[in-house]
């Protein structure tokens, strides 16, 4: 459509789930943005948001227990195979030798 009015103009608003960042509109409140556009002109319009979904659990407590995981699996690992060791004398002893028969 056309709009015969110079003057006129278009305000688009939007509102972000978390604090806005940067914008080359104007910032309304912490996490909405304004911009008055002209009709007919070509506008870019960007905003960036940052937002920490709190129902997520956090990196550093999953690789924590990871980690943790880990090393009571290799200690229960190393315990099986201390324990289950051949435990025959690797060398014999001179008194252990078989002497050669005469």
């Amino acid at each position: 459509t056309n709009v015969n009015d110079p003057d006129a103009d278009v305000q688009f608003t939007v509102a972000f789930p978390g604090e806005v960042t940067s914008t080359n509109g104007q910032r309304i409140e912490g996490d909405a943005v304004q911009w008055t556009l002209k009709p007919g002109v070509v506008s870019t319009m960007s905003a960036q948001a940052r937002v920490t979904d709190p129902s997520t659990r956090s990196f550093t407590g999953a690789a924590l227990w990871l980690g943790l995981a880990a090393l009571v699996a290799a200690g229960v690992i190393g315990t099986l195979a201390y324990l289950n060791r051949d435990q025959t004398p690797a060398f014999a002893g001179a008194e252990d030798a078989e002497k050669p028969e005469d």
